[in-house]
């Protein structure tokens, strides 16, 4: 299991299950979860059935490298979450990620969308991950990705990103900020709250054009930021 989302309701758990490598490329899998509630906690498990992968005669099945790619399945709970604890049956306590944490640019820009979520959890630290982009895209890579993270310390999430890049003081929503100097892929890096927030600013060119997000487009985005409706 690679992590859970709480939905605003907090009785709807989005869980996100990962792909078994473990197996012969002609076995596919399809999931399911199993839920056990408690007064004191919500025990989750995410349960695969085999789904044979077969072919007409004469016809290979190729393999992919692993079966039954990872899926987003969802459980209404029986009574909304409400401090109890979520537990992976198979690994241990997990931490989710809750939608009223969650910060998006709002508006967005003109022709903009919102992209398929990513989310991961686990008892120590949780991470939400969404891009943001034109549709369609003008370029191949343009737009906007925000990431946040819970339980961890902010420096050390932000250390491997930043490496030798230079570093600039900078005030996003009256907090202190860091962004780096990037002018392909300019980023931002701040502490609210209890949420450590990672903005990158994505651009490339094709043979028309090049498109990519300035710094002050990147700080204008980050200023918008609101929980999602």
């Amino acid at each position: 299991m690679a992590g859970v989302l709480v939905e605003a309701d907090d009785a709807l758990l989005r869980v996100r299950a990962e792909a078994r490598t473990d197996l012969p490329c002609t076995v596919g899998f399809t999931y399911r979860l199993s839920v056990l509630e408690s007064a004191d906690e919500v025990r989750l498990a995410v349960l695969g059935d085999p789904a044979p992968i077969t072919a007409p005669p004469g016809v290979g099945v190729g393999c992919t490298g692993f079966t039954g790619p990872a899926s987003v399945l969802e459980v209404r709970l029986s009574a909304p979450l409400d401090g109890r604890r979520l537990v992976d049956e198979h690994s241990g306590e997990l931490r989710p990620v809750r939608r009223d944490q969650t910060m998006e640019p709002s508006p967005l820009p003109a022709g903009w969308v919102a992209l398929d979520e990513q989310f991961t959890s686990t008892a120590e630290q949780a991470t939400w991950h969404r891009r943001f982009q034109p549709d369609p895209l003008p370029v191949m890579v343009y737009g906007l990705d925000v990431t946040m993270s819970w339980g961890a310390d902010c420096q050390n999430v932000l250390d491997p990103w930043i490496h030798d890049r230079q570093i600039i003081p900078v005030e996003i929503r009256g907090l202190p900020a860091q962004r780096t100097e990037n002018t392909n892929t300019p980023m931002l890096f701040w502490q609210e709250g209890d949420s450590c927030l990672h903005l990158i600013g994505n651009g490339s060119c094709n043979t028309n054009q090049c498109l990519a997000i300035d710094q002050d487009q990147l700080v204008a985005l980050a200023e918008s930021l609101h929980p999602p409706a």
